[in-house]
């Protein structure tokens, strides 16, 4: 059986196609738990109509906690020998699970993931973007996946650091949750499940459509942008200690690399919005930490940026606005230019 996870928060246009889409797999021995986190729209009445249809239904319905909570909830109560999660957003192709779960059991896969497909509908060209539709299929160890996580293509044709591609062997997860309070959840959870992972196995089957739009993030403003940059921080730092002992040593020295880069972009942001006494604050715990790692941090990262970071902090950060306002303005005349966005 394939427990298959599903956070619900404010998507109350999306829900009925997301849910329709998995209820309608062609693999059939599903438990489906739809975790409604504190949705204040209709979404937990839709939760329970399906449930109410569809007895591989559960519900939970909870005080909003965050995707990684939800996520968390439904792993708590999963009885599949697999699991899978999908955004409530979002909407799955009829085979992906019988794909998916077809390909764990003929190479005795802990993960098997497929290709994916992205919506824009705000877009005027490309509205939709996909890599190759090839059927190709590719085994890899742990540490193969890894290497192409981290130094692989990064969008389509590689392994993806995203989740909802994926089925996991439930027994494999048993001590692994997603970090509660931050974003950037699949970021953590994904390397550190590959690394339990005896094996990987990949098709390049386009199976799960990730529908991109705008405004349903449950935080916005200044408060997101601070969860953002705190998360940044506690993903590569938990990421670091997870491969800190690891054998395989360019894996922790590329954690390591990781962090620091994280810390330095960390303090940019925080510089950047100074004005704030949240980010003032943290851009001073940001920089007492990088001084105190200076030794270790240039040995690591010898690059021109971070040479200048440590040379002239504020030069830095104005170094690295000006470069990303160069790079906006070069897309906007791209767009004016070609019609295409």
């Amino acid at each position: 059986m394939l427990s298959v996870i599903v956070p619900i928060y404010k998507v109350e246009p999306y829900l009925r196609k997301c849910v329709d889409s998995i209820i309608n797999q062609t693999y059939r021995d599903l438990e489906i738990i739809l975790v409604d986190d504190g949705s204040p729209d209709n979404c937990g009445a839709i939760c329970d109509e399906y449930a109410n249809k569809d007895d591989r239904v559960k519900v939970i319905h909870k005080e909003n906690g965050g995707l990684s909570s939800a996520r968390n909830a439904g792993m708590d109560i999963a009885k599949g020998d697999y699991i899978a999660f999908v955004d409530s957003d979002d909407w799955l192709e009829l085979d992906m699970y019988e794909t998916l779960i077809g390909l764990a059991e003929k190479y005795d896969a802990d993960i098997a993931e497929g290709s994916y497909r992205f919506y824009r509908p705000w877009k005027v060209e490309n509205k939709v973007l996909e890599g190759n539709d090839t059927g190709d299929v590719r085994e890899l160890n742990n540490i193969d996946t890894l290497k192409e996580l981290y130094y692989g293509p990064q969008m389509f044709g590689g392994v993806a650091i995203m989740v909802w591609t994926k089925i996991y062997r439930a027994s494999m997860l048993h001590n692994l949750r997603f970090s509660e309070g931050f974003i950037h959840e699949d970021v953590e959870f994904t390397p550190k499940a590959y690394y339990l992972a005896n094996k990987v196995v990949k098709i390049e089957k386009t199976l799960y459509n990730y529908n991109i739009h705008l405004g349903t993030s449950s935080t916005s403003g200044m408060g997101a942008n601070l969860l953002k940059v705190t998360s940044s921080i506690h993903v590569r730092k938990s990421l670091l200690d997870y491969f800190k002992n690891c054998e395989e040593t360019w894996l922790s020295e590329y954690s390591e690399r990781a962090y620091y880069n994280a810390l330095i972009n960390a303090y940019y942001e925080s510089w950047n919005q100074r004005k704030s006494i949240e980010f003032y604050e943290l851009s001073k715990e940001i920089f007492e930490v990088l001084k105190t790692n200076k030794e270790r941090i240039l040995k690591m990262c010898p690059d021109w940026k971070t040479r200048l970071f440590y040379f002239m902090p504020s030069g830095y950060c104005v170094c690295v606005k000006l470069l990303r306002k160069a790079k906006q303005l070069k897309y906007r005349l791209y767009v004016m230019i070609t019609g295409k966005n």
